[in-house]
């Protein structure tokens, strides 16, 4: 469990991998000013299959898109 703080976003998703020695997974928001900002970047994953990612941050905008790349 992740403590989160007070006007904090908790992402959590689940991805899945194939080809572990090929990875480099992005995930970034994008607030409504057009500012960009990198959450997390997973690396190096020890075995194909489903891989639980949750990541806290505190966007600097009430509107924003979440990213994965």
């Amino acid at each position: 469990m992740h403590d989160v703080s007070p006007n904090s976003t908790c992402l959590t998703f689940y991805y899945y991998l194939t080809k572990s020695d090929i990875v480099h997974l992005l995930t970034y928001y994008l607030n409504n000013e057009g500012q960009r900002k990198l959450l997390n970047q997973f690396v190096d994953v020890p075995f194909n299959g489903w891989h639980l990612a949750t990541q806290s941050f505190k966007p600097n905008s009430k509107s924003y898109q979440v990213f994965l790349s």
